[in-house]
């Protein structure tokens, strides 16, 4: 059956709908490529305490690299506690009415502190992390005992390229 009006939309429209396609033809095979990037970023994950501090070589070091970079500090919580239990009075039921204001009156920096500290906690006993400092690359290797960015991405290139 002839539809004259599909006819005259299809041939108004063609034009439009020709460099539609165009451009998603040359849209799509970026966006693939950026998603295979994505991909091939390498995940840092450095677990330690604020008394062993991570050392980064610079702010665009892991950028440069392609690397997603998550410094977990253990003992953030129990920093936190200790600073929220400084000064208490001798009396339980004083000390407990000083504690929760001072819970309450926590701002988010030191809420997000305690979050990122009890995610680090939890992302080791994932891992089976024994001790620390640790750093894992990708989920699935671990390097024990060093702080420095630099030493372990090496370390990690080297056990890499034996594989």
């Amino acid at each position: 059956m002839y539809c004259p009006r599909v006819t005259f939309t299809s041939k108004r429209y063609g034009r439009v709908v020709h460099y539609l396609l165009l451009l998603v033809s040359m849209i799509v095979p970026v966006v693939a490529i950026d998603a295979a990037l994505a991909d091939t970023q390498t995940h840092i994950e450095v677990f330690t305490t604020t008394d062993l501090p991570f050392v980064e070589h610079g702010e665009e070091d892991g950028q440069d690299r392609g690397i997603n970079l998550q410094v977990y500090h253990l003992d953030g919580i129990q920093l936190v506690e200790a600073e929220l239990s400084k000064n208490l009075s001798a009396d339980p039921a004083q000390s407990e009415q000083i504690l929760l204001q001072r819970i309450q009156d926590m701002d988010e920096k030191t809420n997000a502190r305690m979050q990122r500290s009890a995610n680090g906690i939890a992302k080791a006993m994932q891992y089976g992390i024994d001790r620390y400092p640790a750093i894992v690359f990708d989920s699935q290797s671990v390097i024990y005992g060093v702080t420095d960015l630099e030493t372990a991405f090496e370390q990690y290139q080297s056990w890499v390229g034996r594989e």
